[in-house]
Parts: structure tokens; C-alpha cells; sequence
């Protein structure tokens, strides 16, 4: 079994943690970081020649 925990043992001034998988034409990116992904500056840059949705 692949253990994840050190990956998520950061500090405030450490950065975020982005794990990101492709599926056919699709990328599901999960960002452990409180929800920025969700905010409306962040969905505008990533929707630029894309469609996004945050769940």
C-alpha cells in the first residue's frame, strides 16, 4: 500500500499540494488548499481555452 502521508505534512509557508490525472481529453486536478481552486480569478485562468467546474 502507497503511504501519502508525509505529502501532506506542510507548514503554512510550504505551498499547496496539486495532484493531477489526465483522463482521455480530461485533467481532474484535486488541490489541497482550502477550496482556492473555487475562487472566480482562479477559474478564469484555468478556463482559457477550456471547460471548467469546480466540485
Amino acid at each position: 500500500m502507497l503511504d501519502l502521508s508525509e505529502a501532506y505534512e506542510i507548514g503554512p509557508n510550504d505551498g499547496w499540494v496539486l495532484h493531477l490525472d489526465q483522463v482521455g481529453p480530461a485533467v481532474t486536478i484535486f488541490a489541497n488548499n482550502g477550496f482556492q481552486g473555487a475562487r472566480p480569478e482562479v477559474l478564469r485562468a484555468f478556463s482559457v481555452d477550456a471547460e471548467v467546474r469546480s466540485a
